[in-house]
């Protein structure tokens, strides 16, 4: 007996990412029924020459890419061998969690080494002779093929490299070429590729998540030349400086149109007092900071700046350089403004209404 289309795509459409994958496993009927709403739930590619000729072939399909609301580009840098030898020795061989058998791989006898050997060659061919404004021109040919898309997280392997499965492109690669990626949380070079590739070209693109390390003061090309406008939500795991407050600045500044931002600020103690108090968004409601130092007066002035249109702000894991937050919280009594304020995680700093001189 046959269910009706519509109950299994009501059906569908309520469940989550995992639950519709098996879903999609009882029968034909159900597979079509789920197959608009597993792109909805994002799609991710892995930055290898191979992975992003496969995922372009992908969205061929119709109904994949013009569901497609979130997509994620895998950032990551993998191990150079030319001898099998240093191939067979390198730490990140098996994943880097299983060397019961690497004593095998000494063997010519081993023809799975040898294949996996002769995969890993072909592999490391490719990713050298990848030329940068071919990414570029890559990534740019991914985003014209999502008419829909609304968001765009850059990440890093590193963060599904051990425990692959979690992306099956990641995971068959690894089974393959017998390999890890490095440890590199670092995405500066991808999110530079997607900016160039971006341009404001794609208005429907309100979202873009950094999920690792970015390092604004490694940026080749000036954030000016950078066209961001559409960009409303702005989220960065790990937002490093090198001290080049400067360049942290005019990368924000890059993102006039922001409603939501969130920084963790990558180091310890990082200064707000060149990066963001003297930034004003016309339009930022929702600003949560983490990791960051500051002054009484500089938080305050943040939350005064923007007293018109914020409606919350978070401040996790920060160090109170001068005054007091006791002292704080009471000025920001004083302000015109509805936002919801929060304080969490460790704060240091002195709790007194007046700090002792």
């Amino acid at each position: 007996m046959e269910v009706p289309a519509e109950i299994l795509i009501a059906i569908a459409s309520r469940l989550h990412i995992k639950d519709l994958k098996n879903f999609r496993l009882v029968s034909r009927q159900c597979a079509s029924a789920g197959l608009s709403f597993i792109p909805q739930n994002g799609l991710s590619v892995v930055d290898t020459v191979e992975c992003i000729k496969r995922f372009k072939a992908l969205l061929l399909c119709s109904d994949i890419a013009n569901n497609t609301r979130k997509i994620t580009f895998l950032y990551g840098t993998w191990p150079i061998c030319f001898s099998r030898r240093d191939w067979a020795r390198h730490p990140l061989l098996f994943r880097g969690n299983d060397r019961s058998n690497a004593t095998r791989l000494h063997s010519t006898n081993d023809t799975a080494a040898e294949k996996a050997f002769e995969e890993y060659s072909k592999f490391r061919e490719q990713e050298l002779s990848r030329r940068y404004y071919d990414d570029v021109a890559d990534i740019f040919n991914i985003l014209s093929c999502l008419p829909n898309l609304r968001w765009v997280d850059i990440g890093s392997m590193e963060t599904c490299a051990w425990n692959p499965s979690r992306k099956p492109q990641l995971y068959e690669l690894q089974k393959k070429i017998w390999m890890s990626p490095k440890i590199n949380y670092d995405v500066t070079p991808s999110l530079q590729k997607f900016l160039l590739a971006f341009n404001n070209q794609f208005q429907k693109v309100k979202t873009l998540s950094i999920t690792g390390l970015f390092n604004s003061a490694m940026l080749d090309t000036p954030p000016v030349h950078y066209q961001l406008q559409s960009i409303e939500v702005l989220q960065i795991e790990s937002f490093g400086t090198s001290q080049n407050h400067d360049m942290a600045r005019k990368f924000l500044l890059a993102f006039p149109n922001l409603i939501e931002l969130s920084l963790n600020f990558q180091g310890w103690a990082s200064s707000l007092l060149d990066i963001v108090v003297e930034i004003r968004w016309q339009k930022l409601r929702v600003l949560h900071l983490t990791d960051v130092s500051a002054s009484e007066q500089e938080i305050f002035n943040i939350i005064s700046n923007h007293q018109e249109t914020l409606t919350q702000f978070t401040v996790n894991c920060a160090t109170l350089k001068r005054g007091s937050w006791h002292a704080l919280l009471l000025r920001l009594g004083t302000l015109k403004s509805s936002a919801t304020i929060a304080l969490g995680g460790e704060l240091c700093g002195t709790i007194l209404l007046h700090t002792p001189v």
